[in-house]
C-alpha cells in the first residue's frame, strides 16, 4: 500500500488541509506534517475574507515552510527541509503530497536531496498549486552548479533514470 506523507499550505495545518487530501488520497494511507515555523506577521488585509482557508495567527494554528522576505527569499526552507528529512526518514512514506507551499516544499526536498546526494525514499511527488521553489537563494547556487540532464535507455525497452550530470 502506498503511504503518503501529505504537506499543508502557507499559513494552515494539518486539520485545514486534510480534507482536501483525504478525497484526493482515498486509496492510500494518509499522514500529515505540520511546517515548522509559524508566521511573524498576521494575515494581511488582501487575504482576510479567505481567512477561514488558514489557520488562526492569534492562537498559533497558522504554519509555514517558510517566510518570504521583502527580497522575495526564503527564512526557514533550510530547517524545514531537515524536518521533512528527518519525518520521512523515521516514518517512510512510499509518496510525499504538497498542496501550495507544501507543494513547493515537495520540490525543494526532492531538488534537495539530488543536489545533497540523498537518495529520496519516496517514489511519487504530487505538488498542487506550488508557488515557485527557486528563490531561495542557496538552492539557486547549488543549482547553477549542476545540470539536470536525463541519461539510461531512450528505446522504451530499457530503465531509464535521471542524474544529475556536473557542468564541465
Amino acid at each position: 500500500m502506498v503511504k503518503a506523507l501529505c504537506l499543508h499550505g502557507m499559513r494552515q495545518n494539518a486539520e485545514l488541509v486534510s480534507p482536501q487530501f483525504t478525497e484526493l488520497l482515498t486509496a492510500v494511507e494518509v499522514a500529515f506534517l505540520e511546517a515548522p515555523h509559524t508566521p511573524k506577521t498576521p494575515l494581511s488585509e488582501a487575504l482576510q475574507p479567505f481567512r477561514s482557508i488558514f489557520g488562526d495567527y492569534d492562537k498559533g494554528t497558522s504554519h509555514i515552510w517558510w517566510d518570504t522576505l521583502d527580497d522575495g527569499t526564503y527564512d526557514g526552507v533550510d530547517a524545514s527541509f531537515d524536518a521533512l528529512l528527518a519525518e520521512i526518514r523515521a516514518t517512510k512514506p512510499t509518496a510525499l503530497a504538497g498542496f501550495s507551499q507544501g507543494g513547493a516544499m515537495t520540490l525543494v526536498y526532492l531538488l534537495e536531496c539530488a543536489l545533497r546526494g540523498i537518495e529520496p525514499t519516496v517514489t511519487h511527488a504530487i505538488c498542487v498549486a506550488p508557488p515557485h521553489p527557486l528563490r531561495h537563494p542557496p538552492l539557486l547556487e547549488k543549482l547553477q552548479k549542476k545540470t539536470f540532464l536525463p541519461s539510461g535507455g531512450g528505446g522504451g525497452g530499457g530503465k531509464e533514470e535521471n542524474t544529475i550530470i556536473p557542468r564541465s
